[in-house]
C-alpha cells in the first residue's frame, strides 16, 4: 500500500518543474533579471516545498486515523529516494564543473562559422554541452538566480524539511494557517505588553 509513497515525491517535483518552466515561458525575458529570477526561484522552492508537505501532511494524518503504525523512520524512507537522486545529480553537474569528470573533452561535433570578413572558427560542441541541460531541467526552479552548481543543494534540504515539518504537522493535526495565527497572537500581545 505504501510503495506509492516513495515514487509521489518526485511526481511532487515534476509539477514545480512544470509550474517552473512555464513560468519561465511567461516570463522568459525577465529571468535575465538577478532581481526577478532570485523572486521567482524563491516563490518556486517554496510551491515545491508545499508541494512536498501537503503530500506528507496527508500521509500522516492517514496514519494517524488509521493507525498505520508508521514512524518518523518510515516518512524519512518515503523522502529519501528523492533527496539522493537530487545530491547524486548535483554532485554529478560539480564533478563535471570542476573537471573531475572530463565530460568537457569529449568533443561530439565540431562546427565552422562563417562570420562577414573573417576568417574560419570552429566551435566545438562537447558532450557535457547535451547533458547538462537536460539535467538542470530537473532544477529548473532554480535556475537563473546563479551560475554555481553548488546553489542547487538548496532544493534536496527545502524537500527534506518539508517533508518533515509536514510529518509533524500532520501528527499534530494542525494546519500551517493556525500555527501561524497562533504566532501572530502572540507576538501581538508580547507587543501591546
Amino acid at each position: 500500500m505504501f510503495k506509492k509513497y516513495y515514487f509521489l515525491p518526485f511526481i511532487d517535483n515534476l509539477k514545480a518543474v512544470g509550474l517552473s518552466l512555464l513560468a519561465f515561458f511567461i516570463f522568459g525575458s525577465w529571468m535575465t533579471n538577478l532581481i526577478f529570477s532570485i523572486i521567482a526561484n524563491t516563490f518556486m522552492l517554496i510551491v515545491l516545498g508545499g508541494f512536498i508537505y501537503s503530500r506528507m501532511w496527508k500521509l500522516s494524518r492517514k496514519n494517524t486515523q488509521k493507525n498505520f503504525g508508521l514512524t518518523i523512520k518510515d516518512f524519512v524512507k518515503f523522502i529519501l529516494p528523492l533527496v539522493i537522486f537530487d545530491v547524486v545529480i548535483i554532485t554529478f553537474l560539480c564533478l563535471c564543473k570542476s573537471g573531475f569528470i572530463p565530460l568537457d573533452d569529449i568533443i561530439l561535433k565540431t562546427y565552422y562559422t562563417f562570420p562577414d570578413n573573417a576568417p574560419r572558427e570552429i566551435v566545438y560542441v562537447s558532450l557535457f554541452d547535451y547533458i547538462g541541460p537536460v539535467l538542470m531541467i530537473w532544477f529548473s526552479y532554480l535556475v537563473g538566480a546563479t551560475s554555481e552548481v553548488y546553489v542547487l543543494f538548496i532544493a534536496p534540504i527545502i524537500t527534506f524539511v518539508a517533508a518533515i515539518f509536514g510529518y509533524r504537522m500532520g501528527c499534530e493535526n494542525k494546519l500551517l494557517q493556525e500555527s501561524y495565527i497562533n504566532i501572530t497572537e502572540k507576538a501581538k500581545k508580547k507587543f501591546n505588553e
